[in-house]
């Protein structure tokens, strides 16, 4: 029978255990951040690691140049057009909208003469009535000439009296009819004068150069590199998995074409220089690392002993069960 194990052996075995496990994660490059452990180990040790976010800034190379430059007539003529256009556009928009509305309103006129012609009995053909009131009230048409529950019901009762005085109603409509025509002018077909105008500019573009050569101004040149962001205050918030990326270099001040002040460069890349970088460099190195599993992937930059002080798991394996004794007990030191 296996022997059972008093408090302070499970313990003993959970220690060795964990230990056992943090030796084999060493090499392993995926760690873990949780709240609650994190807030333990920093009331353990004492000490709030520095994590920075980090931020991609524009580095600007300036060069003396010939340039091809585009042709401020040639930007004129384009500006000119793309005004007369829109000019021209929007006229032809509202000549369009005034049209519709035409066309709309003279939908109810159809209508109502297409009542008017039915021979069928007044049940059925009273329907071209409706869809003619509801087009009215659609186009803000202050006509009434249909009423039930729902549509016109002040006009209910009125309408009523019509339907059983076909003679009345049929009055009563063609006045309708001839006040909607009145009204219901249509535009003039579409011409606008500034479409030769527009025409003209058009042909001048097609035989305008669009670019010219001249000496300067200097040429830009733009690259991208990552610097340290804010100081994030509550580092226990950071929780879940993480990468290290690389390790990194701080550069200290600028380096003619090479680096700028503030500047994250790679460990490997400053020691392929081969000359003395500490002129530039801050002495220690940082973690870049970045978080995974996530919608969002973030970077941070930390110090090296960080996750071997506030990690809680390694590879999703290492210390995660048994935290709580580890957060108490143990020295990551």
């Amino acid at each position: 029978m296996m022997k059972k194990l008093n408090s302070k052996e499970l313990f003993a075995s959970m220690l060795f255990l964990a230990c056992g496990l943090f030796s084999s994660a060493q090499n392993i490059s995926v760690y873990g951040l949780d709240k609650a452990f994190t807030k333990n180990r920093i009331l353990r040790l004492k000490s709030t690691p520095a994590v920075h976010t980090i931020i991609t800034k524009q580095y600007v190379n300036i060069e003396p140049t010939t340039v091809k430059k585009t042709s401020q007539k040639y930007l004129n003529l384009k500006s000119s057009i793309k005004t007369l256009d829109t000019e021209v556009r929007e006229l032809k928009k509202n000549y369009e909208v005034s049209l519709d509305k035409y066309n709309n309103i003279n939908t109810i006129v159809e209508k109502i003469n297409t009542y008017l012609t039915s021979q069928k009995p007044f049940e059925i053909k009273k329907a071209f009535l409706k869809e003619a009131q509801l087009l009215a009230f659609e186009n803000k048409i202050n006509e009434k000439f249909y009423g039930d529950h729902s549509i016109n019901p002040s006009f209910k009762s009125r309408f009523l009296v019509y339907s059983l005085n076909k003679i009345e109603l049929k009055i009563h409509l063609k006045r309708v009819v001839s006040r909607i025509q009145q009204i219901n002018i249509k535009p003039e077909p579409f011409q606008s004068p500034k479409n030769s105008e527009l025409e003209l500019l058009r042909n001048k573009l097609q035989k305008t150069k669009p670019y010219i050569y001249i000496n300067g101004p200097a040429k830009k040149t733009y690259s991208n590199y990552l610097t340290l962001g804010n100081k994030i205050e509550k580092v226990y918030d950071l929780t879940g998995d993480f990468r290290i990326i690389n390790e990194s270099y701080i550069i200290t001040k600028d380096v003619t074409n090479k680096f700028k002040k503030g500047q994250l460069v790679e460990k490997n890349k400053i020691d392929r220089l081969g000359s003395d970088t500490r002129a530039f460099t801050d002495k220690n190195t940082l973690y870049i690392i970045e978080s995974i599993g996530q919608t969002n992937s973030k970077k941070y930059t930390v110090e090296k002993s960080f996750f071997k002080n506030y990690g809680y798991t390694f590879d999703g394996k290492f210390r995660y069960q048994v935290k709580d004794f580890l957060s108490d007990a143990i020295s990551l030191n």
